[in-house]
């Protein structure tokens, strides 16, 4: 609450659940994103469906999870079932694509100049940022 010259206003804050960053050939999209090259990437591959394999969800929370990111494309319902997870379950979700090639909470850049000499990980070489990057 906040006290002001006309009395108590309360405050209503509100937090948001969101998912993790998923990387892989240059190309970052948060898990509920429903960018079209995100999907394509994770689902016409097969890729979501073998992370999701590999992760010991039970069969109704990864089930849910699939159909959500690769049937449905629904921002809201991935987001939902992602916050249903244990800490351990998300950890286990990351850890899976990580196994399976792809980075986690990490965006790729171009390195120019001496941040490329740096050797940095951030800094490591990747194609030119062209259209649909």
């Amino acid at each position: 609450m906040i006290i002001s010259g006309f009395g108590i206003i309360p405050v209503v804050l509100s937090g948001c659940t969101t998912t993790f960053l998923v990387s892989k050939d240059c190309y970052s999209a948060f898990l509920d994103s429903i960018d079209e090259k995100l999907i394509r990437m994770l689902c016409d591959t097969g890729d979501f469906r073998k992370i999701v394999d590999s992760t010991e969800l039970s069969g109704k929370k990864g089930e849910s999870l699939c159909a959500s990111v690769c049937l449905k494309h629904s921002r809201e319902n991935i987001t939902k079932i992602y916050a249903s997870f244990t800490s351990q379950e998300q950890k286990d979700l990351k850890l899976s694509f990580e196994k399976h090639g792809y980075d986690i909470n990490y965006k790729p850049v171009e390195a120019t100049g001496t941040a490329r000499i740096s050797g940095l990980r951030e800094n490591l070489p990747c194609p030119a940022q062209g259209p649909g990057y």
